[in-house]
This record gives structure tokens, sequence and C-alpha cells, in this order.
């Protein structure tokens, strides 16, 4: 039986940590899995039916859509936040002002970034440096996938209205429909009717329309205590200042990030597309074994924001050690896992070259030891992102990639004999900085100040 929202946050404010934070990640953990089969599928079908370009291309574009879901992430970030620490207050009319504002900027954003991508889609690739079929494939499946962008936005708002209530059930379970549904598209769209990788987007882009409906009903319904209220839907300054600047400090490192993983794809490319392939499989892999570490610090996000409105600043500091820990522990279980079953896991999407397969082992066997570190990371982002102090998300992002990845992908791939391989291993190595730093910032405890104020 599920529990009321009620009841969620009496769990959440006097409940076993453990089994609170185990209960809120679940779902996420689930939620991040068949998010990951999205991709999955359309990995499989384009892998096995077209080839390693086509998987290549479809890997390739995901920094662009990234920079364009980064508005919507940290608005999400910061509405989660202060819609938490509202519920802990139990001042559900803030909650309701807060929750309007991203529902507006959330639509206009969704369909303006949705129409701008496809336009500007060819001028983007060719500045990638993509030539040849890796080119028009990349345009194909981008120009398309940039329409899934307005449902995007909405199912953001929704999934933050329900975490930060502590329902992380509702929205992995309306993930599940939309990836039955790409699922069942995928082999129609790609092989039946031949569209190649435009059916993998037309699929996708289609997954997420069948659920648009219920996601409307549902943010309207004035009988939950957080809702989407029409009297809510114009601009509130002293709301939309609260919220954009938490949000900005996250949307601005999501960005800039991705900005960083397109330079990225051009140190990599410079490899060729065998080693695009192997880049692109590996993020896959990583986002599937990543399952545990994002669902227990989405989960902290909640549990943090919660009890900081509360007042319950010692709760909220030893759910770190327990979250943290424990994702940890499931972690490097996840690697010693990866690490026996690699092969079969890259052969069932690669069969057609041995030097992406050779790439992908390589690559592999370095994220056996990057996941560990990953899982510190996650936790340390889901209690900046909870306590609404996204300023360190900021700073922690960005040193990791611009200040850390990219110039060592730089010296170890262009100034030694390492080729690819020093691609991974500045991955492995900014990671394990990046660590540290965010363990000194949890350490000095400033997160614990509440950030809502309105």
């Amino acid at each position: 039986m599920l529990m009321t929202d009620t009841k969620k946050r009496e769990m959440i404010l006097t409940g076993s940590i453990f089994k609170s934070i185990a209960s809120l990640s679940i779902p996420l953990m689930l939620g991040n899995l068949i998010q990951t089969l999205y991709s999955l599928a359309d990995a499989y079908w384009v892998g096995n039916k077209i080839g390693y370009q086509a998987f290549a291309a479809i890997g390739y574009v995901w920094p662009i859509t990234f920079i364009f879901l980064a508005f919507s992430i940290g608005l999400s970030v910061a509405s989660t936040s202060l819609l938490a620490q509202s519920v802990g207050k139990e001042e559900y009319t803030k909650a309701n002002r807060i929750i309007g504002q991203f529902f507006l900027i959330s639509v206009v954003l969704g369909v303006f970034f949705a129409i701008v991508g496809y336009l500007l889609t060819p001028y983007i690739i060719t500045l990638m440096g993509a030539k040849g079929e890796l080119y028009t494939m990349s345009v194909d499946y981008l120009q398309i996938v940039f329409f899934e962008l307005p449902f995007i936005f909405t199912f953001h708002v929704y999934k933050s209205m329900r975490e930060s209530q502590g329902d992380t059930f509702s929205p992995m379970l309306l993930l599940v429909i939309s990836v039955i549904v790409n699922v069942i598209l995928d082999p129609i769209f790609i092989v039946q009717f031949g569209l190649g990788v435009k059916g993998a987007a037309l699929a996708t882009v289609l997954s997420r329309i069948v659920i648009a409906g219920y996601l409307f009903l549902k943010m309207f319904d004035q009988k939950s205590k957080i809702h989407v209220s029409f009297k809510y839907l114009k601009i509130d300054v002293p709301v939309l200042k609260n919220l954009l600047s938490i949000a900005l400090p996250s949307t601005i490192g999501q960005t800039i990030s991705a900005l960083g993983f397109i330079v990225m794809n051009a140190f990599i490319i410079s490899f060729g597309d065998e080693t695009v392939a192997a880049f692109g499989l590996g993020n896959r892999i990583t986002s599937l074994f990543m399952m545990p570490a994002f669902g227990i610090g989405g989960a902290l996000s909640t549990f943090i924001g919660q009890n900081i409105g509360a007042k319950q600043f010692t709760r909220a500091k030893d759910s770190v050690k327990i979250a943290v820990t424990s994702s940890f522990s499931l972690l490097v279980a996840g690697s010693i896992i990866i690490y026996f079953i690699k092969e079969p896991i890259i052969l069932f999407f690669i069969k057609d070259s041995k030097e992406v397969f050779d790439l992908s082992v390589t690559y592999m066997n370095i994220l056996c030891l990057v996941f560990p570190l990953m899982a510190i990371f996650q936790g340390f982002l889901g209690v900046f992102s909870g306590s609404g102090h996204t300023k360190y998300i900021l700073y922690l992002t960005l040193s990791r990639l611009w200040l850390l990845r990219i110039p060592m992908i730089y010296l170890l791939g262009k100034h030694t004999n390492l080729g690819s391989d020093g691609i991974w291993y500045s991955m492995l190595v900014s990671n394990l900085i990046v660590c540290v730093a965010g363990y000194m910032i949890i350490v000095k405890g400033k997160w614990l100040i509440g950030t809502l104020r309105i």
C-alpha cells in the first residue's frame, strides 16, 4: 500500500534514516534504470541493424541536447529544494507559488528550445567537426530529438512536485510507460519502416508524448497539496528571484559542463569513429551501473531539503554519511560485476568492429575504478541540491571538467604515447580530485543554511 504525502513527510522527518533513504531511492533507481533503457533500446537496434557509425552518432550528439536540458535540470534542482523546504515547514501556499513559476518557465523554454535547436542543428554539428556519415546521421537524429524537449521540461515539473513530497514512485511509473512504448516503436521505425536513426529519434519523441496528457491532469489536480494553480501562472517576482538564485548556478554548471563534453568530443573524434563509438557505449553502460548512485543522490536531496526546512540539522548531517557509504558500497560491487562481464555486454551492442571492442574493453576496465568515486560525487551533489546551495555544484562540476579533465585529455592524449587511453585515465583522476574537494565542503557545514527566501 502506497503511503500518503503526509506519511512520507513523517517518515522523512522522524523515521529511520537508512529506511527513509532506501524507500525514496529505490523508485529513483528504477526510474534511472528505465531512463537508461531509453538510450539502450536505441543503441541496440541502431548498433546491430545499422552499424557502429550510427551508434557513434546518437552518442555524439548527447552533449548538445544536454545543453538545452541544463535549463530544465537547473530549475528542477532549485524547485525540488525549495518545495522540499516548504514541505518541511508545512508552507504549501509558498510551494504552489514555486511550482507555478516552474511550470510557466518550463512550457515557454521547452517550446522555444525545440524550435531553435531544430534550426541550429546543422550548424552545431558542423562546428563540432563531424563529417561524412557521422555528420549526416547526427543531424538526422538530433533534429527530431529536439522535439522531445517540451515534454521533458513538463515532466521535470511533475517530477519536482512529487519527489519534493517524498513520492519517488509516481514519476518512475510514468517512465515505465514511456520506455515500454519506446521499446515497442524502435524496431518498427528503425527496421520495419527502414528509417534508421530517424526512426530511433521518432520512437523516443512519441514515447514522451504518450504520457503528456496524464502529466497535465495530475499537475493541475486541486486535491493535491502541491499543484499548479492558474492564479499563480503569472510572473511572481519574489518567487522567481528565489528560484533563479538557486537554479542559475546549477544551470550554468550543467551548461558549461555540456559544452565541455562537446570539447571532449572534439578531442575524441580526432582518434577516429571507433573511439567515439567506444566512448558512447561506455557512457551508456555507466548510466546503467550508476543507477544506485543516482537514486541515492536524488533521495538524499529530498531528505535533506525537508529536514533543513524543519530545522533538523543533525539529522541532515547524519543522512550524508549513511547515504554516501551505502552508495559507495553498491558501486564497488557493481564495478566487480562489470569487470567480469564486460566483454559479453560490449558484444551485445557492437559486433562489426574489433577495434571498437578492444577500445571498449580498456575503457570499461578504467570505469570499474571510476564508479565508486562517482558514487561519492553524486552523493555530494544530492546534498547541495537538497539544501539549495547549488554554487557548490557549479564549482565542482566546472573544476572536474574544465580545470582537470579537458587539460589532462589534451596533455595525455596528444603528448604521451597513451593515445585514446589518456581520455579514460583523465576521467579517473578528475573524479578523484573533485571527491576530495567535495568532502572538504561537506565538512565545513555551510550547506546546512536554508535557502527558502519567500
